[in-house]
């Protein structure tokens, strides 16, 4: 047999080891760990979506130990065209809210603080005083449709989308909106702030309700908000920015050292507790509003009674607004401050479940008002309803 020979003509000097890249060796281990185990080497894990983002969001904030965050309310004003009002809260989890409001109205700022299950206000220059009729929630602006008493965590998931990722205080974040009831903005979001909206939801034209939510990509963390109720007319906002979280709030909340001043509830708390109850039907709660007076004249509990039963009939009270108070000392005597008033009326245009208007007028009493009995429930700095009656809305 002929031998074969074989020639190498590449022009390598077989005694000169062949060089291989730096990496070949390390993919070589590679290979041979991934054959052995089976390990397959996936792609990053693709960004959550809006949907999945909002709701990462919402269980960090549940987590949340405190938090504090500041707001702006624009809203159309007769008086200036434009009202603003500015609203800062503090939360310690569980059971301690701040909330200050301040507006364009020296008249309109308001202060209130909750300590566990006991809730107290002032209006400046006015000290403070334990509301025991308002009941305390988790975030110190009622909303009673959110899991948080936060509007933007009451989510409507078939409305997200995202808008755009900009950069908030030098962070990214993402920016969702979606899409909300008007009602539901307007009883969750303005009605606890004493934005009225009654007109833009009477309008029901073009009304466009959304939120909108920016959280920063890195932790996942709620940044800012917006509400925005429009219609072609009005225009109703309010945007909060979140500052502090898991910190000590910059003052303490704790109960007022010291209260002074007239028992809860107020005038207005009255009304809203009678309207509350003959919008859901409940005659007999709104009866229980009323001061019950041997003073009174016998036909004036038929008329109440039957006054009652009409409004609770109609479910009036699905959304109203008062005119007022306004505060005397005596009847036809000059207006006088809340802290110094025996009596106050108020107008109130009301709507019922059927959409219509009624225009009521209320009269609300110290009970221990000359015209009240000795059997006021009471101290004599208790206020009392007193007396309802339908007049013109020029009068009321």
């Amino acid at each position: 047999m002929t031998p074969v020979s074989i020639i190498d003509d590449s022009g390598v000097d077989r005694d000169t080891p062949s060089r291989k890249p730096w990496w070949f060796g390390p993919a070589i281990i590679a290979i041979a760990v991934g054959a052995t185990l089976g390990t397959v080497v996936s792609e990053p894990a693709p960004p959550p979506t809006a949907a999945e983002l909002v709701r990462k969001s919402i269980e960090k904030f549940s987590r949340l130990t405190s938090y504090q965050k500041v707001g702006v309310a624009t809203y159309p004003d007769p008086r200036t065209a434009r009202g603003r009002r500015w609203i800062t809260v503090d939360v310690e989890r569980p059971g301690k809210t701040r909330v200050v409001w301040e507006s364009d109205d020296p008249l309109g700022s308001n202060e209130f603080v909750q300590v566990d299950s006991r809730r107290y206000e002032r209006r400046p220059p006015v000290g403070w005083f334990e509301n025991v009729f308002r009941s305390p929630d988790p975030s110190g602006l009622a909303s009673p449709l959110s899991p948080l008493g936060e509007p933007w965590a009451a989510i409507d998931p078939s409305t997200l989308r995202e808008v755009d990722q900009p950069r908030i205080d030098g962070l990214s974040t993402r920016h969702i909106r979606y899409a909300a009831t008007p009602a539901t903005l307007a009883d969750t979001v303005f009605a606890p702030i004493g934005v009225d909206t009654l007109g833009a939801l009477r309008s029901g034209t073009n009304l466009q309700s959304t939120v909108e939510v920016w959280i920063r990509t890195a932790d996942m963390e709620i940044a800012r908000v917006r509400y925005a109720l429009i219609n072609a007319a009005d225009e109703y906002r309010f945007e909060e920015s979140y500052l502090f979280r898991n910190e000590a709030p910059r003052t303490a909340i704790v109960a007022p050292a010291t209260l002074s001043g007239r028992s809860t509830p107020s005038p207005v708390m009255l009304v809203s507790a009678y309207l509350s109850a003959t919008n859901a039907g409940n005659e007999s709660a709104a009866l229980q509003v009323w001061h019950a007076s041997e003073a009174l004249l016998a036909p004036d509990p038929e008329r109440r009674v039957a006054a009652t039963h009409e409004l609770a009939s109609l479910g009036v009270g699905s959304y109203y607004t008062v005119r007022g108070p306004t505060y005397a000392a005596v009847f036809g005597g000059p207006a006088v401050a809340e802290w110094d008033a025996r009596l106050a009326m108020m107008g109130v245009t009301a709507i019922d479940k059927g959409g219509a208007e009624h225009q009521l007028g209320f009269l609300v009493l110290v009970s221990d008002f000359a015209m009240l009995s000795s059997t006021s429930p009471g101290p004599g700095s208790t206020w009392t309803l007193y007396d309802v009656i339908d007049c013109p809305a020029f009068v009321c």
